[in-house]
């Protein structure tokens, strides 16, 4: 899929294309299938740039087409942005009804999910909508080529400078340290056996992850409060404080203790 260069060469040669923001991904796939993959915290600026974008759908001489829209990515949810949304969506929603033939829609977990949902399910859509945690279900419902996730989340990768999958799941362990694989993989819509495949190929693993993220947890609560080390260790899930070390040191290079000194 090829990174339009602005707005105006989107909307020039839109199908094949995609334009990227600094918290979206809007994309043309085709004529008959429009969509939109959102990550990161968006803000009201975020919020007015995708509004523009979005507008391109609606514009005279767009075929009615289906929309797909991917939210797994969000970790957060602006109060202005989504204040921004509500007042575009209300706007274009006579036209919407004309352009739009269904819409389906990926939720996160967790309240970023339920403001998601409730962000459609309140305004009341005039067109069918299917509502997933799972983007193969969604993709199937539109009727979409299932090669297209793949697609998309090497789009993302470019953009957040890590494959999802790994920024996905270091979100969802900060949220739920104490969460089984079975879980996290529940959670992020895929089995045990498939996040470990798709971990695997993005070079890394879940046990790797996990460290990963509790040390950057560590990390905070070392700076931030003087809670003992062996207390940080124990609520985020080490066995012990030794394996705590163990695992701060092997990534960070230096003991937990050390590290506290030093800042």
């Amino acid at each position: 899929m090829r990174f339009a260069t602005g707005l105006g060469d989107f909307r020039g040669s839109p199908v094949g294309s995609c334009l990227a923001g600094r918290t979206f991904v809007h994309f043309c796939h085709s004529p008959t299938l429009w969509g939109l993959v959102l990550f990161g915290r968006p803000d009201r600026e975020d919020a007015a740039a995708l509004a523009r974008s979005l507008s391109l759908e609606l514009e005279d001489g767009v075929a009615p087409h289906a929309c797909y829209v991917d939210a797994r990515h969000l970790s957060g949810a602006d109060p202005d942005a989504f204040g921004e949304l509500v007042t575009v969506y209300r706007r274009g929603l006579t036209r919407a009804a004309a352009v739009y033939t269904r819409l389906a829609l990926v939720i996160p977990t967790g309240v970023e999910g339920a403001i998601v949902a409730g962000f459609y399910g309140e305004l009341g859509p005039p067109f069918p909508l299917h509502v997933s945690a799972d983007a193969s279900a969604a993709l199937a419902w539109l009727a979409a080529p299932g090669a297209l996730d793949d697609q998309l989340m090497a789009i993302l990768s470019d953009r957040l400078g890590a494959p999802p999958i790994v920024t996905n799941l270091k979100r969802l362990i900060l949220a739920e340290d104490t969460a089984s694989p079975e879980q996290l993989a529940r959670a992020l819509g895929m089995s045990q056996r498939t996040l470990q495949r798709r971990l695997r190929d993005a070079g890394t693993s879940l046990e790797r992850e996990t460290s990963r993220a509790r040390v950057e947890a560590a990390k905070k609560r070392l700076i931030e409060t003087d809670t003992p080390i062996t207390t940080i260790a124990l609520d985020l899930g080490f066995a012990t404080s030794q394996h705590f070390s163990r695992q701060f040191r092997a990534l960070v290079g230096v003991t937990p203790s050390e590290w506290r000194a030093r800042r």
